[in-house]
């Protein structure tokens, strides 16, 4: 079966030269390099793979794949195949310090051209410039959201996964690219959100159990082995995991935290929904009032347009609903309220 490895790139040399939008890697970060190459070949029970390397088409990438290929060709890999991928290039974001040449990655697949004469280790590499540098994804542009860069990369690897998945011999698939890159590759394969900071040329690892499902078994973030982070992707299936009950235990305790926040933020005295008598003596008292309200004003209209003889009754009350009781009481057909003071003068008809 396949194996997927994703890899941020070595260490950068702009912390200790002049920083450009394309640095090269430093001293350190080739010797990082070359131990990712290391760890790969370990993890390997098999050596009857092809290797190929998909990388953005920055410098501290191509360096990156350069060095890799090199340990890989030393733990008796064959030679390595490199295809630069445009989809992989940086998230060119609005406060970025340095950005590239805005020229839909051409600049940066110029140098892609010369990176055989340019590295030393770069015989190891069989660089394939026949490769579509767009066939999995466009060029990053710049000013892109962070949501519409992580779903870009949510495309590369559904492409990507679903190129080699008919390949007659099992592929070793390398991914380098960059960090922000990385963190969005791995919450798609494990499902979840990730707050993380990635580090310098660390592997993850997945392999492919059967057509269009992958097991994350290896990440680069330290996380325990466990459900919520060693997870199965079906990729037809877009995104599903057999562990989405984590996603969904998430929403439940987001849903509970959002309750008591509304509970608390709500005056005890109005907290009707924990109390069920309060709610319906409230409401019987409105249809109460209202029904003695509308009562009063129908029979005062009515006992106004016709020439009647009244009989006058004068109590003092505290209620407004006195009045359509008594109306009740007496057999009257009409009642009239004439209110002073705090006195109700109720006149039946």
């Amino acid at each position: 079966m396949n194996l997927l490895v994703l890899l941020r790139h070595a260490q950068r040399g702009d912390t200790h030269t002049t920083p450009t939008y394309d640095p090269s890697l430093s001293e350190t970060g080739l010797a990082q390099a070359r131990g990712a190459g290391d760890d790969v070949s370990e993890y390997l029970s098999s050596n009857d793979m092809d290797v190929v390397i998909h990388s953005s088409p920055y410098l501290r990438c191509l360096q990156t794949s350069v060095e890799l290929a090199h340990r890989l060709q030393a733990a008796h890999l064959g030679k390595v195949s490199l295809k630069v991928d445009h989809a992989l290039s940086e998230w060119l974001h609005l406060n970025l310090k340095f950005v590239p040449p805005l020229d839909n990655g051409l600049s940066l697949e110029a140098d892609v051209a010369k990176i055989q004469s340019t590295m030393p280790l770069a015989s190891n590499v069989s660089v394939d410039l026949t490769w579509n540098t767009a066939a999995l994804g466009s060029f990053n542009s710049y000013g892109v959201s962070y949501y519409e860069y992580r779903e870009s990369i949510n495309r590369y690897i559904r492409n990507l996964t679903s190129y080699y998945t008919l390949s007659r011999k099992p592929m070793l698939i390398i991914v380098v690219t960059h960090g922000i890159a990385v963190n969005c590759l791995l919450q798609f394969l494990l499902n979840k959100s990730l707050f993380h900071e990635v580090p310098e040329a660390k592997i993850s690892i997945a392999k492919q159990v059967s057509v269009g499902q992958w097991l994350l078994v290896r990440n680069c973030l330290g996380l325990a082995n466990g459900p919520e982070n060693t997870s199965t992707l079906s990729i037809p299936k877009d995104y599903e995991t057999t562990f989405s009950s984590n996603a969904l235990s998430e929403k439940k305790s987001a849903e509970k935290d959002f309750s008591e926040l509304t509970k608390e933020s709500t005056p005890g005295a109005f907290q009707l929904r924990e109390n069920p008598l309060g709610v319906l003596c409230l409401l019987g008292m409105v249809l109460f009032v209202s029904f003695s309200l509308w009562e009063s004003f129908w029979v005062c209209t009515s006992a106004m347009s016709r020439d009647v003889d009244f009989h006058a009754l004068s109590l003092h009350c505290g209620t407004c609903v006195i009045p359509a009781l008594l109306c009740h009481l007496c057999d009257s057909n009409f009642i009239i309220v004439l209110i002073y003071d705090s006195n109700f003068i109720v006149v039946l008809i």
